[in-house]
């Protein structure tokens, strides 16, 4: 009996010393061969979409008879004039930096693009809407806040980023605010503007009553 156990016993020692033996290398390939969960993809839609929900609720309130401040075409022509601004300023940043994301996917962290344009839309909601009520500059600022926090909670941005879109965003649009009308006064002056005017009166006098015309060169 004691002859079997030892027999056993060196059998399972045997068995030990050749799998702690083996090369790291060996049991490298021993762990990449089995099963490994796949880590899934995140999902980028609602950072997609959310970035252009103040803009988008600006033309929903005018299509359903909530007029703000501009009509449709002077509306556009300032949502225009902000986007060029902040997309000049914004991704032409992105390329002179050349700054790397957090999560490693490429090198377009700063500023963030997608809160540069929550912002931006915003402070258009505002400029349109905020005469009415205050709660629609606080709604569109909210949703451009989630915005943000999502492109945070994403790993694809660092908080430097997500504040400098911010404030390159509201600058646009404040900036395109002051320009569009400077510009479209230099390209289209008024009536009241140019060089000749006309005015016209109606006068009464205890004798006659009449028109005065008067011309300005």
């Amino acid at each position: 009996m004691p002859w079997h156990a030892n027999i056993v016993f060196g059998q399972q020692f045997q068995q030990h010393s050749f799998q702690s033996s083996l090369s790291t290398n060996q049991l490298f390939h021993f762990h990449k061969s089995q099963s490994v969960e796949p880590v899934p993809a995140r999902n980028y839609l609602a950072d997609d979409i959310l970035q252009y929900s103040p803009v988008i609720a600006v033309y929903a309130l005018n299509a359903i008879g909530i007029e703000g401040k501009h009509r449709f075409l002077e509306r556009t022509v300032y949502l225009a004039g902000s986007y060029v601004i902040m997309g000049t300023t914004v991704y032409g940043l992105k390329t002179a930096i050349d700054a790397p994301r957090p999560d490693g996917s490429d090198n377009n962290s700063f500023p963030s693009g997608h809160t540069a344009i929550a912002f931006m839309g915003a402070e258009f909601f505002r400029k349109e809407f905020g005469e009415r009520s205050v709660w629609y500059g606080v709604a569109g600022y909210t949703l451009a806040t989630t915005t943000a926090l999502l492109r945070l909670h994403h790993n694809k941005h660092r908080p430097i980023d997500v504040a400098a879109g911010a404030i390159f965003g509201v600058l646009s649009t404040k900036a395109a605010y002051l320009l569009v009308p400077w510009i479209s006064h230099k390209l289209f002056p008024s009536q009241s503007s140019r060089i000749f005017s006309a005015q016209l009166s109606p006068f009464v006098s205890q004798k006659e009553t009449g028109m005065t015309l008067v011309l300005r060169f």
